[in-house]
């Protein structure tokens, strides 16, 4: 599966792999509204989930900037509420 920056000769993340991390999120919205108790232990865990998907790695902060990219709350008063850019 060819990632996002085809051209550059370096993956930033595939489609898979944005499907899996929206599923994540989507399980723990606490996370995605920054409430919870150990974000760098939930990041760490993120990464190694979708590291295994290949080819992009990151670590768990640079998957938490990832996330941060392709989401964003629709309104301000409801954050659990999330948009992404789905890539094609």
């Amino acid at each position: 599966m060819k990632g996002l920056n085809e051209g550059k000769g370096k993956v930033r993340y595939t489609k898979c792999q944005q499907e899996k991390l929206v599923e994540i999120m989507e399980r723990n919205p606490e996370v995605a509204r920054g409430a919870t108790s150990n974000p760098t232990s939930f990041w760490k865990d993120v990464a190694l989930e979708l590291n295994s998907m290949g080819p992009a790695v990151k670590d768990g902060a640079a998957w938490k900037r990832t996330w941060t990219s392709i989401a964003k709350p629709v309104d301000k008063n409801k954050p659990l509420v999330w948009l992404y850019r789905p890539i094609n």
